[in-house]
């Protein structure tokens, strides 16, 4: 799925079956707790774009709010 138009979660809970996933160069890479809520979404992951899980992979930053809240419309902002 590297490199189209994804830019939501939506459907990423169809994907199960995967344990390596690479979504690089889809505007998704680019929403806050990105990586957090891949991994939220599909736990059994052993991969994201290359990089193994990693412990702050697991941890969810309440500084961005509830994880549910915010996962339809937050994205971060490049300067």
């Amino acid at each position: 799925m590297e490199d189209n138009d994804v830019d939501n979660f939506k459907g990423l809970g169809n994907l199960k079956s995967l344990d390596d996933l690479y979504l690089r160069g889809n505007p998704i890479t680019f929403l806050i707790n990105y990586r957090q809520r891949v991994f939220q979404i599909l736990p059994q992951l052993k991969r994201l774009d290359g990089i193994p899980r990693l412990q702050s992979d697991l941890e969810f930053d309440p500084e961005y709010g509830d994880m549910d809240e915010s996962m339809n419309d937050s994205s971060c902002v490049i300067l």
